[in-house]
């Protein structure tokens, strides 16, 4: 063989090429998180905040919305959707929890 195809000991390859991707992951990681990723300062993260469904919006999970109102305002958690077989009390949780949740009479998809 030359010069230029010489043969290089498989575990010195390994540990050679781990090596590099271990630097280079090290290196490379921090630049690949988007900003959008990371919170705001004094703004919970994407890991640090809860999403709530409500089913059901009787006498107790209105209650239990109401115990949850010193979260959302620290931003820990969201309500995304709110579901009662009940017309008018599904009408009356979407008023209460704000149009940013969806109102839905049935979670049969």
């Amino acid at each position: 063989m030359t010069d230029s195809h010489r043969r290089i000991p498989r575990r010195t390859f390994l540990t050679t090429a781990g090596s590099l991707a271990a630097a280079g992951a090290a290196l490379g990681v921090p630049q690949a998180i988007p900003s959008t990723a990371l919170a705001a300062p004094g703004k919970a993260g994407a890991n640090e905040r809860v999403l709530i469904g409500h089913i059901g919006m009787g006498g107790r999970a209105t209650g239990l919305y109401r115990e949850l109102a010193p979260l959302r305002k620290k931003g820990l958690t969201e309500s995304v959707a709110v579901c009662d077989v009940d017309e008018g009390r599904l009408r009356n949780a979407a008023k209460t929890v704000g149009p940013q949740a969806a109102a839905v009479s049935s979670v049969k998809s």
